[in-house]
Protein backbone atom coordinates (compact mmCIF):
# COMPACT_ATOMS: atom_id res chain seq x y z
CA UNK A 1 0.00 0.00 0.00
CA UNK A 2 1.81 3.59 -1.15
CA UNK A 3 1.53 6.53 1.48
CA UNK A 4 -0.23 9.41 1.04
CA UNK A 5 1.50 12.49 0.24
CA UNK A 6 -0.77 14.28 2.36
CA UNK A 7 -0.71 11.34 5.65
CA UNK A 8 0.48 13.69 8.64
CA UNK A 9 -2.56 15.63 7.39
CA UNK A 10 -4.78 13.69 7.42
CA UNK A 11 -3.45 11.98 11.13
CA UNK A 12 -3.27 14.90 12.32
CA UNK A 13 -7.25 15.59 11.39
CA UNK A 14 -8.36 11.94 12.86
CA UNK A 15 -6.69 12.10 16.24
CA UNK A 16 -7.75 15.76 16.72
CA UNK A 17 -11.41 15.57 15.49
CA UNK A 18 -12.56 13.67 18.54
CA UNK A 19 -14.38 10.18 16.50
CA UNK A 20 -13.37 6.86 18.13
CA UNK A 21 -10.54 5.06 17.29
CA UNK A 22 -10.36 1.50 16.91
CA UNK A 23 -8.79 0.61 20.10
CA UNK A 24 -8.79 -2.91 21.02
CA UNK A 25 -10.21 -4.16 17.75
CA UNK A 26 -6.75 -3.16 16.45
CA UNK A 27 -4.77 -4.27 19.48
CA UNK A 28 -6.59 -7.58 19.50
CA UNK A 29 -4.94 -8.23 15.75
CA UNK A 30 -1.53 -8.39 17.43
CA UNK A 31 -2.08 -9.34 21.56
CA UNK A 32 0.55 -11.73 22.24
CA UNK A 33 -1.63 -13.59 25.15
CA UNK A 34 1.34 -14.02 27.34
CA UNK A 35 -0.40 -13.28 30.06
CA UNK A 36 -4.37 -12.81 30.74
CA UNK A 37 -5.67 -9.74 29.73
CA UNK A 38 -8.15 -8.32 32.52
CA UNK A 39 -11.02 -6.64 31.35
CA UNK A 40 -9.86 -3.91 33.40
CA UNK A 41 -7.03 -2.81 34.63
CA UNK A 42 -6.66 -2.97 38.04
CA UNK A 43 -6.26 0.07 40.17
CA UNK A 44 -2.67 -0.22 41.00
CA UNK A 45 -1.87 -0.09 37.16
CA UNK A 46 1.06 2.79 36.54
CA UNK A 47 0.29 5.34 34.33
CA UNK A 48 2.77 5.26 31.48
CA UNK A 49 3.82 6.75 28.16
CA UNK A 50 5.51 6.40 24.90
CA UNK A 51 5.91 8.47 21.82
CA UNK A 52 5.41 7.16 18.34
CA UNK A 53 7.68 9.41 15.77
CA UNK A 54 7.24 9.30 12.61
CA UNK A 55 9.82 11.41 9.80
CA UNK A 56 10.20 12.04 6.29
CA UNK A 57 14.08 10.51 5.50
CA UNK A 58 15.11 10.11 1.98
CA UNK A 59 11.81 11.57 0.69
CA UNK A 60 9.97 8.54 2.86
CA UNK A 61 7.67 8.15 5.61
CA UNK A 62 9.77 5.94 8.63
CA UNK A 63 8.64 5.04 12.06
CA UNK A 64 10.98 5.40 15.14
CA UNK A 65 11.67 2.50 16.68
CA UNK A 66 13.92 1.10 19.50
CA UNK A 67 15.38 -1.95 20.84
CA UNK A 68 15.50 -1.78 24.41
CA UNK A 69 19.23 -2.78 26.19
CA UNK A 70 19.25 -5.98 27.86
CA UNK A 71 18.36 -5.75 31.72
CA UNK A 72 16.01 -8.04 34.14
CA UNK A 73 13.34 -5.98 33.05
CA UNK A 74 10.05 -7.10 32.01
CA UNK A 75 10.62 -6.15 28.59
CA UNK A 76 14.21 -6.35 28.47
CA UNK A 77 15.76 -6.64 25.16
CA UNK A 78 12.50 -6.09 23.38
CA UNK A 79 11.90 -3.22 20.49
CA UNK A 80 9.66 -0.15 22.25
CA UNK A 81 8.93 3.01 21.63
CA UNK A 82 10.26 5.58 23.69
CA UNK A 83 9.26 5.92 26.63
CA UNK A 84 8.55 5.49 30.54
CA UNK A 85 6.32 5.86 33.74
CA UNK A 86 4.41 8.82 34.46
CA UNK A 87 6.75 10.86 37.04
CA UNK A 88 5.26 13.82 39.63
CA UNK A 89 7.20 16.40 38.22
CA UNK A 90 5.10 15.25 34.25
CA UNK A 91 2.16 17.66 34.17
CA UNK A 92 0.51 15.41 32.08
CA UNK A 93 0.89 12.62 30.25
CA UNK A 94 1.99 13.75 27.24
CA UNK A 95 4.78 14.91 28.91
CA UNK A 96 6.25 12.02 30.13
CA UNK A 97 6.04 10.89 26.64
CA UNK A 98 8.38 13.77 25.83
CA UNK A 99 10.63 13.23 28.59
CA UNK A 100 11.29 9.74 27.95
CA UNK A 101 12.06 10.52 24.06
CA UNK A 102 14.62 13.38 25.57
CA UNK A 103 16.15 11.01 28.23
CA UNK A 104 16.83 8.00 26.39
CA UNK A 105 17.13 9.18 22.55
CA UNK A 106 17.96 12.61 23.04
CA UNK A 107 15.39 14.14 20.70
CA UNK A 108 14.41 17.40 22.48
CA UNK A 109 10.44 18.13 22.52
CA UNK A 110 10.46 21.22 20.99
CA UNK A 111 11.58 19.55 17.65
CA UNK A 112 8.28 17.15 17.89
CA UNK A 113 5.10 17.95 16.98
CA UNK A 114 2.68 16.15 18.85
CA UNK A 115 -0.15 14.81 16.37
CA UNK A 116 -2.49 12.96 19.40
CA UNK A 117 -2.94 10.42 21.64
CA UNK A 118 -3.96 6.71 20.34
CA UNK A 119 -5.88 4.29 22.52
CA UNK A 120 -4.49 3.18 25.76
CA UNK A 121 -3.82 -0.58 26.77
CA UNK A 122 -2.73 -2.04 29.41
CA UNK A 123 0.30 -4.21 29.75
CA UNK A 124 -0.24 -6.80 32.55
CA UNK A 125 3.44 -8.42 32.24
CA UNK A 126 4.80 -4.70 33.57
CA UNK A 127 1.35 -3.80 35.57
CA UNK A 128 1.25 -0.51 33.53
CA UNK A 129 -1.53 1.06 31.81
CA UNK A 130 -0.05 2.53 28.55
CA UNK A 131 -0.69 6.20 26.65
CA UNK A 132 0.50 5.95 23.43
CA UNK A 133 0.90 9.70 21.83
CA UNK A 134 2.26 10.00 18.16
CA UNK A 135 4.15 12.27 16.95
CA UNK A 136 5.90 14.31 14.23
CA UNK A 137 9.39 15.32 13.06
CA UNK A 138 10.43 17.90 10.29
CA UNK A 139 13.40 16.38 9.71
CA UNK A 140 15.53 13.09 9.82
CA UNK A 141 16.22 12.82 13.45
CA UNK A 142 19.91 12.56 15.12
CA UNK A 143 19.88 10.69 18.63
CA UNK A 144 21.92 11.01 21.47
CA UNK A 145 21.35 7.53 22.71
CA UNK A 146 21.04 6.54 26.27
CA UNK A 147 22.97 2.96 26.33
CA UNK A 148 21.92 2.21 30.04
CA UNK A 149 18.60 1.94 28.32
CA UNK A 150 18.72 1.62 24.30
CA UNK A 151 20.82 -0.48 22.76
CA UNK A 152 19.79 1.06 18.81
CA UNK A 153 17.28 3.31 17.49
CA UNK A 154 15.34 0.80 14.36
CA UNK A 155 14.08 3.22 11.27
CA UNK A 156 11.37 1.64 9.80
CA UNK A 157 9.67 2.70 6.38
CA UNK A 158 6.34 3.15 7.19
CA UNK A 159 5.19 1.35 3.97
CA UNK A 160 6.61 -1.68 5.32
CA UNK A 161 4.41 -1.57 7.65
CA UNK A 162 1.29 -0.90 5.59
CA UNK A 163 2.29 -4.19 3.11
CA UNK A 164 0.09 -7.29 5.11
CA UNK A 165 2.79 -9.75 3.46
CA UNK A 166 5.70 -8.53 6.24
CA UNK A 167 3.07 -9.55 9.15
CA UNK A 168 4.30 -12.92 10.54
CA UNK A 169 3.31 -15.17 13.00
CA UNK A 170 7.01 -15.87 15.28
CA UNK A 171 8.18 -17.71 18.49
CA UNK A 172 8.78 -15.64 20.99
CA UNK A 173 9.58 -15.89 24.60
CA UNK A 174 8.91 -13.37 27.76
CA UNK A 175 11.71 -11.96 30.01
CA UNK A 176 8.71 -12.83 32.44
CA UNK A 177 8.33 -15.99 31.47
CA UNK A 178 11.84 -17.10 30.04
CA UNK A 179 10.41 -21.00 29.79
CA UNK A 180 7.66 -20.43 27.94
CA UNK A 181 7.50 -19.72 23.83
CA UNK A 182 4.58 -18.64 22.83
CA UNK A 183 3.75 -18.33 18.70
CA UNK A 184 2.73 -14.56 18.26
CA UNK A 185 0.83 -12.38 15.53
CA UNK A 186 4.07 -9.94 14.56
CA UNK A 187 5.91 -8.34 12.13
CA UNK A 188 9.82 -9.03 10.87
CA UNK A 189 11.13 -5.90 10.29
CA UNK A 190 13.54 -5.48 7.65
CA UNK A 191 16.85 -6.07 9.49
CA UNK A 192 14.78 -9.31 11.20
CA UNK A 193 13.60 -8.05 14.44
CA UNK A 194 10.45 -9.11 15.87
CA UNK A 195 8.30 -6.74 16.22
CA UNK A 196 5.17 -8.10 18.87
CA UNK A 197 3.57 -7.18 22.45
CA UNK A 198 2.36 -3.44 23.32
CA UNK A 199 4.46 -2.27 20.97
CA UNK A 200 3.35 -4.05 17.74
CA UNK A 201 -0.57 -3.65 19.40
CA UNK A 202 0.24 0.77 19.48
CA UNK A 203 1.52 -0.17 15.81
CA UNK A 204 -1.58 -2.02 14.43
CA UNK A 205 -3.35 0.64 15.57
CA UNK A 206 -1.34 3.40 14.16
CA UNK A 207 -1.53 1.15 10.65
CA UNK A 208 -5.64 0.47 10.66
CA UNK A 209 -5.88 4.11 11.28
CA UNK A 210 -3.50 5.33 8.52
CA UNK A 211 -5.29 2.17 6.33
CA UNK A 212 -8.36 3.58 6.45
CA UNK A 213 -7.99 7.59 5.41
CA UNK A 214 -6.04 6.06 2.62
CA UNK A 215 -8.79 4.21 1.51
CA UNK A 216 -10.94 7.77 2.41
CA UNK A 217 -14.09 8.31 4.77
CA UNK A 218 -14.31 5.71 7.82
CA UNK A 219 -12.27 5.03 10.66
Amino acid sequence: MNVPANLIDLLRQRLQNGQPLPGPAAHALLFPNIVAQPRVPPPDARPSAVMALLFFKEGQLHLLLMQRTPDKGAHSSQISFPGGKWEKRDPDLKATALRETKEEIGIDAGEIEVLGALSPLYIPVSNFQLFPFLGFLEKAPAYFICEAEVHCVIEVPFSFLLDEKNRVEADVTSPVKPELVRRVHAWRLPQGEILWGATAMITAELVMVAAALERGPGL
